[in-house]
């Protein structure tokens, strides 16, 4: 009788961490979301955090002290991204970045601004002698 219940409590603590471990995985994983699709239905990610992919439109980059803000677009939409923070390695107009943040007043408020690498390597010139 005694094993019985040890082994109904073992099964009980079992199920219960395995909910808590799933919880947990499920809710700290956020897709990419490109720049079209958060404006096509942009009140299912206000006030949530998202990750937005897009690129970085030339000529809207201004640095004001330590707040850096830019446009973020992909072929369809755009929006605005306000971030406050030291600017990341390799930010420039016209690359590819992962923008982590919330949406706010439709502007991103990013928390986290990420320059992806080219998928591609390209040849370096050869050097003329």
């Amino acid at each position: 009788m005694r094993t019985r219940r040890i082994v109904a409590l073992c099964l009980i603590l079992a199920v219960i961490g395995s909910y808590v471990v799933y919880e947990q995985l499920t809710s700290s994983i956020t897709p990419y979301t490109p720049v079209s699709e958060l404006m096509e239905k942009p009140s299912e990610y206000y006030g949530r955090q998202v990750q937005v992919t897009g690129i970085v439109k030339e000529g809207s980059v201004e640095r004001v002290g330590a707040t850096l803000t830019f446009i973020l677009a992909d072929n369809r939409s755009s929006i605005e991204v306000t971030y406050f923070g030291v600017y990341p390695s390799g930010f420039q107009e016209g690359n590819e970045v992962v923008v982590i943040g919330t949406l706010q007043d439709s502007v991103l408020q990013a928390e986290k601004v990420l320059v992806k690498c080219p998928s591609k390597y390209e040849e370096l010139p050869e050097a003329s002698e």
